[in-house]
């Protein structure tokens, strides 16, 4: 058999009573694949030529051995260590859960999103800068209304300007820094 065979080995391994790929129905019956005297030949003729003697083995074959041993990674740094799974099914089974609940969090956000109960982030963003910008353009106009309407001099006008600027202005970095908080939980 070529190695190009691979499923049909898999396929053999896997039908017959002890997986040993022996002939015959029951265990133990008949010749060893690769035990003729034309076979042994061709091996012998493949390894003086340098060839790999290629083993192939079922899945349940290779979980019923265990894992490998532990390489030495300080002397290669190419190898790598692996573990095959004790229950890969439970793994697959949690995976496939996890899976489902993300899917089953999207649609709810796509819901809420198309209910009207959740709104994008930009349509939130650009409403508060407007509503913002209108309580700024309010605000400063207080020292020039004080001044004409109640007829305060222009130096208690300016006092009152600069205290209506502070308090933008420490608004102002309450939202940046609010924005900037945002951004690291997101990334």
């Amino acid at each position: 058999m070529a190695l190009t065979d691979l499923d049909e080995l898999s396929r053999r391994a896997s039908t017959t009573p002890n997986g040993d790929l022996r002939g015959g129905a029951r265990p133990g019956a008949g010749r060893k694949l690769g035990s003729t005297a034309k076979q042994l030949k061709e091996k012998a003729a493949a390894a003086e030529k340098g060839a790999p003697d290629v083993e192939v083995r079922s899945v349940e074959q290779l979980l019923a051995e265990g894992p490998p041993p532990m390489m030495d990674l300080s002397a290669d740094a190419g190898a790598l260590a692996f573990k095959i799974l004790d229950n890969p099914s439970a793994y697959y089974s949690t995976a496939k859960a996890r899976k489902e609940v993300a899917q089953a969090s999207k649609a709810e956000l796509e819901f809420r999103v198309m209910d009207g109960q959740y709104l994008p982030r930009e349509a939130i963003r650009s409403a508060l800068a407007e509503a913002y910008q209108a309580v700024a353009q309010s605000l400063r106009s207080i020292p020039d209304n004080l001044e004409r309407k109640m007829g305060i001099t222009p130096e208690v006008a300016e006092v009152v300007s600069t205290a209506i600027d502070e308090a933008m202005g420490e608004l102002a970095y309450a939202m940046e820094q609010m924005h900037i908080k945002s951004n690291e939980r997101n990334n």
